[in-house]
């Protein structure tokens, strides 16, 4: 977060934000206007305070305003600011409670005065550290020392901070604490370093990367479908070479109504059990092949409108043949939108391509409403044709040139 000393007059969500001086950079991440506060994200570098910053969308006017010091950048990251993941979705708002499973006992011990008491005081302890406003904390101040959890709702210095209610807890200690132990506990992404798509082979040449080069790959994933049901039944379909999962896991299957039936007993956002614990009435058929249906004219009725999340698995997925585009060309003209990476004046351009293995070149127009053009060559009494990509070179002055279009 960035805090300005005036108001932005207009910013444009997506633009690249940059600090004048630092040079670091930013992607905004909704619109703001007539506002001194920036969220950014995808921050690359280090904000300074008192510098100015630019948008890389040419009609923004970031205004006047400098970076507050002092108070004016706020970091975030998962671990230490994400307590729950929230979708603003048309029907059902979907809320998740973050696992907080890392923990950290805090230097030193921490007291309260008293039953109830929201202060607690640090003896050698290091509050302004090891913790931020609004981390959880883990005290045994429950009876018999049970452990409750609290929110951190103000830090004021090493020694000194004062709790409040987070969750279900409770919103002061309930027995008093003469130095005891504290935790901080905290969330982690599990497997972040798995976000890489695709992977440098071990060997320059590899033949194949099936199993003994004949058996075709076989995986498992999540996918959603949305359906409506007639006569209390409700059918789904999976893509050609995909079956469904079977219901012997309670997890393989989340069906969820978003609108009821009124005439039925199920209601909104109830979710309909279809493991081997589900109702008498709820029937479900088709695990194991492409088509699923699932039938309960008590729960959901007729017209029952119901999401359903499933584990789908290929049990023979053949694998996807690339070409190569060769010598395939993008221009960045000047009437393109406002978007980072497809104009001439971006520090990076974007090539619109997920897989880009080589580039050979880079042409400039005389203007920018002129679309610049390719070196060109003109022969005759060739035999046979030329293919894109290939080198041609001359017989007497040995120079040589890729085709590029034939």
């Amino acid at each position: 977060k960035i805090v300005l000393t005036a108001n932005a007059t207009t910013l444009t969500s997506t633009a690249v934000i940059t600090g004048v001086s630092s040079g670091a950079t930013g992607v905004l991440v909704t619109d703001v206007s007539g506002a001194s506060t920036l969220y950014l994200m995808q921050v690359e570098g280090a904000f300074t305070d008192g510098e100015a910053i630019t948008s890389s969308i040419a009609s923004d006017v970031p205004g006047i305003g400098l970076i507050q010091v002092g108070t004016g950048i706020v970091t975030y990251d998962f671990g230490a600011s994400a307590k729950q993941i929230f979708g603003d979705n048309t029907t059902i708002d979907y809320t998740s409670d973050i696992i907080l499973d890392q923990s950290l006992t805090l230097t030193g011990e921490v007291t309260t005065a008293a039953g109830g008491a929201t202060a607690v005081t640090g003896t050698n302890t290091r509050f302004l550290t090891e913790l931020n406003v609004l981390d959880v904390i883990e005290l045994p101040s429950g009876a018999a020392g049970i452990t409750e959890k609290f929110r951190i709702a103000t830090l004021t210095s090493n020694t000194a901070l004062t709790i409040e209610l987070t969750g279900t807890g409770t919103a002061s200690a309930t027995n008093k604490l003469t130095s005891a132990k504290a935790t901080r506990i905290r969330a982690k992404i599990a497997e972040e370093e798995e976000t890489v798509l695709v992977y440098k082979m071990p060997k320059e040449n590899v033949e194949s990367l099936l199993t003994l080069g004949v058996t075709d790959t076989t995986y498992s994933f999540r996918k959603q479908f949305i359906g409506t049901t007639s006569s209390g039944a409700v059918s789904f379909s999976a893509g050609t070479g995909e079956d469904f999962d079977s219901t012997n896991t309670a997890a393989n299957y989340t069906l969820t109504i978003t609108v009821p039936d009124a005439s039925a007993s199920g209601l909104v956002g109830d979710i309909i059990d279809l493991s081997s614990t589900k109702a008498s009435s709820t029937g479900i058929s088709g695990t194991g092949s492409q088509s699923l249906e699932i039938t309960d004219s008590t729960i959901m009725g007729n017209g029952c409108e119901v999401v359903l999340t499933a584990s789908i698995t290929t049990p023979a997925k053949t694998q996807k043949s690339k070409t190569a585009n060769k010598m395939t060309k993008k221009t960045i003209a000047a009437t393109l939108p406002n978007v980072f990476g497809e104009r001439v004046d971006d520090a990076t351009i974007n090539l619109s391509y997920s897989d880009v293995y080589k580039l050979h070149a880079v042409y400039e127009a005389v203007d920018i409403s002129t679309a610049p053009e390719s070196p060109s060559l003109t022969i005759s009494g060739s035999t046979g044709t030329f293919t894109v990509g290939e080198v041609i070179t001359g017989s007497s002055s040995s120079a040589t040139g890729r085709v590029i279009v034939n």
